[in-house]
């Protein structure tokens, strides 16, 4: 395995994505727009996208993790039954998520695996809940999802 691919265990990034995709086609019926921002909601949670300004960094998170100051918040979820935050960010770089990465280890996140190919994904775990932050150079995005550990 090369330094680049480093992997312990499978990712559980792809079940939250496939629950904010089935929020968000669910509940674009109950969608609201004020402006730039239109929120979904749905029993499950409420998903909050804004194509133009961008929205401010979450209030709600149940654990502080560090503000990713580069680019813009195009939308952010949370899903109260599945204990899931997700936000999602555009206009952003590859050594902006690197600088992430480390901001992270400074506040005590422990990297439990790291994948880098065609996207990059660094998995982290502190005080019973799991980060996954996910680089995408096609997009110059990046994908941040936190969630209670699984036991």
């Amino acid at each position: 395995m090369t330094e680049t691919q480093k992997t312990n265990k499978p990712f559980p990034i792809v079940p939250v994505i496939i629950v904010i995709l089935v929020v968000g086609l669910i509940g674009s019926r109950f969608k609201s727009k004020t402006n730039d921002i239109a929120k979904i909601t749905t029993k499950e949670g409420q998903v909050v996208v804004s194509e133009e300004k961008g929205l401010a960094w979450p209030t709600d998170l149940p654990i502080n993790i560090p503000k990713y100051d580069s680019g813009k918040i195009k939308a952010y979820s949370h899903l109260e039954g599945q204990t899931a935050w997700t936000m999602i960010i555009s206009d952003t770089n590859e050594e902006y998520f690197k600088n992430y990465k480390e901001a992270l280890k400074k506040e005590a996140w422990v990297e439990s695996s790291e994948m880098m190919t065609v996207v990059s994904i660094v998995s982290m775990k502190k005080d019973g809940y799991d980060i996954n932050v996910v680089w995408d150079a096609s997009s110059n995005g990046a994908l941040i999802t936190l969630s209670k550990t699984l036991k």
